[in-house]
């Protein structure tokens, strides 16, 4: 993973935002890592 990807991701601070869309953009990276794993293999 890139360096920076990883930089944004630690930067981000979804729990300032309201429960329900931090709960939506951590589905979201879930689904991405996995992808990502899917599309490694």
């Amino acid at each position: 993973m890139p360096q920076g990807e990883i930089k944004l991701k630690t930067s981000m601070k979804p729990e300032e935002d309201d429960p329900s869309t931090a709960r939506y953009i951590n589905f979201l990276k879930e689904g991405l890592e996995k992808a990502k794993e899917y599309l490694a293999q």
